[in-house]
């Protein structure tokens, strides 16, 4: 039997979603019932420290030989390394990708992949040139549930299409309607890209995308799209943001909100408090009840 593949990542920046991402990327693959691939952490780096990534690597539980770099440079010259996991702040995964892709590393970009549309075709270009895997780690299209409810919706199980609300939320604000981030907290601090959108919008948009256009019949085209945005009056982020996705060709529509005010669940996971994604066809419907960035599920 041949010996698995083993693929030898370099974690870039060593914060909370750096952290939950190694501990799932180290568990064993057997536990899916994959034999071909092994997963080994090699290095890490923080732009704070080598100590902190040292302490990172313990946590972790990554290999002892594992090495820690206190600069981003370092990482990504490590000739053991073959694929860097980006996990800065949004403000920051276009230059740590481009330095990652420059230096002939594969990369694996946490959502949102970039602040801006410029930049998204300006990696993919430089990936393309250079032959390098690219991709944006948005867990949810890779669920069980998401790639059979794709099954439904291309098999022709629920009908034709025509509408798809998504919403991904957390409820922040005070009984009063008061919503007090910190100016620098990461949500709404715009020098870090902050903003409801990019930190959670962009699960509800998944799930209209992956319905409405990746399962539709090709050549496919661009939606034409409306929207509205309330802004966090301290800083300028958006706080609130509302978006209809119109494909005119196919009679469907697409609603995705996000918001930082009021959560989706707000009565926690209880499927009474209704649906966060739904997905309605002429033959019937699907819906996640659940939080669908983690655990959702099928009714």
């Amino acid at each position: 039997m041949a010996s698995p593949y083993q693929c030898r990542w370099g974690i870039l920046a060593t914060g909370g979603i750096a952290t939950t991402f190694t501990r799932d990327l180290l568990t064993n693959p057997a536990s899916r019932e994959v034999s071909d691939i092994q997963h080994i952490v090699v290095a890490a780096a923080s732009s704070s420290s080598a100590s902190r990534a040292t302490d990172f690597l313990h946590d972790v539980k990554a290999p002892s030989e594992a090495k820690a770099y206190g600069s981003y440079a370092e990482l990504v010259a490590d000739p053991n390394v073959d694929i860097i996991y980006v996990a800065t702040p949004h403000s920051h995964h276009f230059q740590n990708t481009m330095l990652a892709l420059e230096a002939g590393k594969n990369v694996l970009c946490e959502k949102a992949f970039t602040v801006n549309a410029k930049q998204a075709r300006k990696l993919v270009e430089t990936a393309k040139a250079k032959n390098l895997f690219l991709m944006e780690a948005v867990w949810t299209r890779y669920f069980p549930i998401s790639i059979k409810i794709r099954e439904m919706v291309t098999s022709g199980a629920i009908g034709k299409v025509h509408r798809v609300t998504a919403d991904n939320s957390f409820g922040t604000a005070a009984e009063d309607g008061s919503l007090d981030f910190d100016d620098g907290h990461r949500m709404v601090n715009m020098e870090l890209a902050g903003g409801a959108l990019l930190d959670l919008g962009i699960y509800s948009l998944t799930w209209v995308y992956q319905i409405l256009y990746h399962c539709q019949p090709k050549p496919r085209s661009a939606p034409k799209v409306v929207a509205a945005v309330n802004k966090y009056e301290k800083t300028g982020a958006d706080e609130m943001t509302s978006m209809i996705l119109q494909w005119e060709e196919n009679a469907s529509m697409g609603i995705a909100t996000t918001t930082l005010r009021v959560a989706t669940q707000p009565d926690g996971d209880s499927p009474a408090s209704g649906p966060a994604v739904r997905i309605q066809g002429t033959k019937g419907r699907s819906k996640c009840l659940a939080q669908f960035i983690d655990r959702p599920c099928i009714a």
